[in-house]
């Protein structure tokens, strides 16, 4: 083989081998690449879950801070009301209720705490701050007690709708129409078939609401009259919604501050089951027990079964008493809706044996009415159960729920606002007459609505570590009627945002801490 031609073969088989080399390094540097590539990825999606699982992580530990809050807080009901007066009651109380620290450490993103805040008002039940304490369910008004109200009246319930700030009487019987058991429409209402023309359709409730929310799907009632300007569900209006809100809201919070489904009272149990229920039906039994009751007062006892049986009559009295007896086999037909009826109403009443009626006068004067009521209060119940559903806290009450109480003016309204500061005022319900704010007339019709305080409460308890980074808000209703606090609701606001700032809520970040 000539020389030129070997030395020419032989360097295209270099440059093969060199290329081939090549080729392999480039490949190999791809594969480092993609490697490489994957590595950071596989790193960076670990980070990712590594960082997620931290917050969800953090945002647990948020809520079990919340719900450490809310069992402190029923723990703090099971206290009867002179020791919660003591340990600084449940209206504004930031030594129980402010930053209150559940986990401990030197950093900030460890430890954390809960705070229980609800809206500070004034006598106007005008948002202006928070305050560390709970607010009174009964300052609103009882959206399902409103057909139990007066008897069942049905125009009382109307009345009390009607004094909500933007409501109509379409309104006003759409919701009473969604709460009857029945499928008649009222004149403004509306009921099934209406609800099954939409496009679409669902029937009317008719029955006992389960959330106040639940009346967006009562035909006129939309966010903008249930929410108000509280978009983020904090109970005050903050300065940026109020910029950016619309001026034509009827109500600054929405109806959702004024209206509630839980109010009630309780009765303690023992003193309830001492004292005679005038509104039962058998009167043999009721006329026994008002003597036992009343030191064999026969004449106390004969009108109150009189008053059942006859009701109030306008006319003169005819006579102080008789030595006649009663026909305790007569059915009752007046209930007692207050004590109070029973103050200076005559009573006509036909006694066995005679063939003319008589009138008796009540041996309850009104003169004396300040001083018979504790007795009459001691002795007597209006209420079959221990719990009263549905009356409102005067002294709580915004200018709006007051509106809807029937029987209560214009006038008598900023009397109350001006006057529930007395020391008095707090005592009971009774101080609209002791300060002449009402005549006994008009304590008459407002009384079977009112009270001056309730046994279930409404809080935010907001759990949050110090560092402001994780947080969790609940809004609860605790029942503290009983030997144990009943959480009556509980939600969790934490999709609206924080609602408070972390310097208002109180839990020391690590520069400040003692």
């Amino acid at each position: 083989m000539p020389w030129p031609f070997f030395f020419s073969l032989t360097s295209r088989r270099k440059v093969t081998r060199l290329q081939s080399r090549g080729i392999i390094l480039l490949i190999v540097l791809v594969v480092i690449v993609v490697l490489a590539l994957a590595a950071y990825t596989f790193s960076d999606l670990m980070m990712t879950h590594r960082q997620a699982t931290r917050w969800s992580g953090r945002r647990v530990q948020a809520r079990l801070l919340a719900e450490s809050g809310v069992v402190a807080l029923q723990r703090f009901l099971t206290l009867d009301p002179q020791c919660r007066d003591a340990e600084g009651g449940i209206y504004d109380n930031p030594g129980r209720f402010r930053g209150v620290a559940v986990s401990d450490g030197n950093r900030a993103d460890v430890r954390g705490g809960f705070s229980i805040v609800t809206a500070a008002v004034d006598q106007r039940r005008v948002s202006r701050d928070v305050r560390f304490g709970v607010e009174d369910e009964s300052a609103r008004l009882n959206i399902n007690a409103l057909l139990l109200v007066d008897g069942g009246r049905e125009e009382a319930a109307f009345e009390m709708l009607m004094g909500l700030p933007g409501m109509t009487a379409e309104i006003a019987d759409a919701i009473l129409d969604w709460l009857d058991a029945d499928d008649e429409s009222r004149p403004y209402g509306a009921e099934t078939d209406y609800y099954r023309s939409l496009p679409q359709p669902y029937a009317a409730k008719n029955g006992p609401l389960d959330s106040v929310e639940e009346l967006l799907l009562v035909r006129g009632v939309t966010p903008t009259l249930l929410f108000g300007r509280d978009h983020n569900h904090n109970n005050f209006v903050d300065p940026l919604e109020m910029q950016t809100a619309d001026d034509n809201i009827p109500s600054l919070r929405g109806w959702s501050s004024l209206l509630t489904i839980y109010s009630n009272e309780h009765i303690d149990q023992s003193s309830h089951e001492e004292r005679v229920y005038v509104n039962q039906d058998d009167m043999q039994r009721l006329y026994d027990e008002l003597l036992a009751v009343f030191d064999n007062n026969r004449q106390w006892a004969l009108y109150i079964v009189a008053y059942r049986q006859n009701g109030p009559f306008a006319g003169e009295k005819t006579m102080e008493s008789t030595t006649r007896e009663l026909d305790l086999s007569a059915p009752a037909q007046f209930p007692v809706r207050h004590v109070l009826d029973l103050v200076g109403q005559n009573v006509r009443v036909t006694m066995q044996g005679d063939s003319t009626p008589i009138v008796l006068p009540s041996p309850f004067q009104a003169d004396e009415v300040l001083d018979l009521l504790p007795q009459l209060d001691a002795a007597l119940s209006v209420y079959a159960a221990p719990n009263i559903l549905g009356r409102v806290n005067v002294l709580e009450a915004s200018p709006e729920v007051l509106r809807s109480i029937p029987g209560l003016d214009e006038n008598m309204l900023e009397q109350i606002l001006a006057g529930r500061t007395s020391p008095t005022a707090t005592q009971d319900e009774m101080w609209l007459l002791r300060e002449n704010i009402v005549t006994l007339d008009e304590f008459r019709k407002v009384a079977p609505f009112i009270n001056h305080q309730g046994s279930t409460y409404r809080a935010q308890v907001v759990g949050y570590s110090a560092d402001g980074k994780a947080f969790c808000r609940l809004e609860v209703v605790v029942d503290s009627g009983g030997d144990v606090p009943r959480l009556l609701m509980c939600r969790d606001l934490s999709r609206f945002g924080p609602g408070f700032s972390r310097d208002g809520l109180g839990l020391a970040s690590p520069e400040t801490r003692q």
